[in-house]
């Protein structure tokens, strides 16, 4: 399989993965740095069934949202974390 084209099919599905997420809790509006924590708890319950988010995943669904390939949700604006850290917000469209 064409390399660009398993790059594009994990990016979709991380996305879709991430709007999910956010159809399931009830929000109209999330940061990605939220739904990696969400998903580090889940693999600390249960490994097998709950992989971890990496930061390599975590920057590929920032991107690919940004770059308006995954035309569900959209970039809605920026929060300042407890830590400081400034945090993009994305919401659904």
């Amino acid at each position: 399989m064409n390399k660009d084209l398993k790059r594009k099919k994990e990016a979709y599905k991380l996305c879709s993965d991430f709007y999910k997420w956010i159809l399931e809790t009830g929000r109209t509006s999330a940061t990605v740095s939220s739904y990696q924590e969400k998903r580090e708890l889940l693999h600390q319950a249960d490994k097998d069934k709950y992989p971890s988010l990496t930061n390599r995943e975590a920057f590929i669904i920032r991107s690919t949202i940004n770059s308006g390939a995954f035309n569900k949700l959209k970039m809605n604006g920026y929060i300042r974390k407890s830590n400081g850290k400034i945090e993009t917000v994305y919401s659904l469209v």
